[in-house]
């Protein structure tokens, strides 16, 4: 797995993200916007790949876990974690 989606929950979505980005989306927003294009081009390939192999709600669910990323719960902005990596996604390829 390439370093961008470890380093993206690592570093935008920590204890104090909502103070800092008020939303999951504005963290990934932010992430875009503060960090080196070809970062995000990594970010966008890595869950691009994981797509082409990765079905299971409950993988998607283990790998959000897995990276730290127990301060956001997609649940709560009524999405599956599947779908969460699907908004991320989106908002990569907004760029």
């Amino acid at each position: 797995m390439a370093q961008a989606l470890p380093y993206l929950v690592a570093a935008y979505f920590h204890e104090d993200f909502r103070d800092d980005y008020l939303t999951a989306v504005g963290s990934v927003r932010a992430f875009v916007e503060d960090e080196p294009p070809r970062l995000a081009a990594e970010l966008r390939a890595a869950i691009a790949e994981l797509f082409s192999t990765e079905r299971d709600e409950d993988k998607w669910r283990q790998l959000w876990i897995g990276l730290g990323g127990h301060n956001y719960e997609p649940g709560d902005d009524g999405m599956t974690y599947t779908q969460w990596f699907e908004r991320i996604r989106g908002i990569l390829s907004e760029q």
